[in-house]
């Protein structure tokens, strides 16, 4: 697959068919990850993956813990819907990959730069999962990737998680969408 068909072909997904993904298929989209510029070349990447049925299971109820914990008022069907579509998705899917840097707190142009840094490695990731025929999804829910479960990623100081990608073999085919073009959004100076 070219370049320019996985970035045009990738979608974000929340379903998934359950199919498993070989743990070397995950090593070599970490492997494309870490390939993502990075000033002064710092690395900033982290990851840790819950990998296969039983470590996202783990995941499913600590993230549904989370959202209960975090609830204000009665137990309502707004928060069991948000638990049973957080079951639902990670039931489906072969693994998911937290994604965090190394903070830079004493240097806030640095900080910055290994943020975007990061982001650019969760793209690379998921361009890489499109052209070996899966999906992804990039979430940045609390459910996911709050502080809070640390103790489930073995979460390190200074790290800080900023998404979570969803991995699977997608259970049905999403549609391209967007509402601007490369004219609408640019100026030419």
């Amino acid at each position: 697959m070219q370049v320019d068909d996985a970035i045009r072909s990738r979608r974000s997904h929340k379903l998934f068919d359950g199919t498993p993904v070989a743990q070397q298929v995950v090593w070599d989209l970490l492997d494309l990850a870490i390939w993502a510029p990075n000033h002064k070349r710092t690395e900033p990447w982290r990851f840790a993956v819950a990998h296969g049925p039983q470590h996202l299971a783990e995941l499913a109820d600590a993230s549904c813990a989370w959202l209960l914990a975090h609830v204000h008022g009665p137990v309502d069907a707004g928060l069991l819907g948000k638990q049973h579509k957080i079951r639902e998705m990670l039931g489906g899917a072969a693994a998911v990959i937290a994604v965090a840097y190394e903070r830079s707190p004493d240097d806030a142009q640095r900080d910055r730069e290994d943020f975007a840094a990061t982001a650019c490695a969760i793209q690379n990731l998921m361009l890489g999962a499109v052209a070996r025929g899966l999906g992804t999804l990039w979430s940045t829910s609390s459910a996911l990737i709050s502080p809070d479960l640390d103790g489930f990623w073995q979460g390190r100081a200074g790290e800080v998680r900023i998404g979570a990608v969803v991995l699977g073999r997608p259970s049905l085919e999403m549609p391209a969408h967007r509402t601007k073009t490369a004219h609408d959004v640019t100026r030419w100076l």
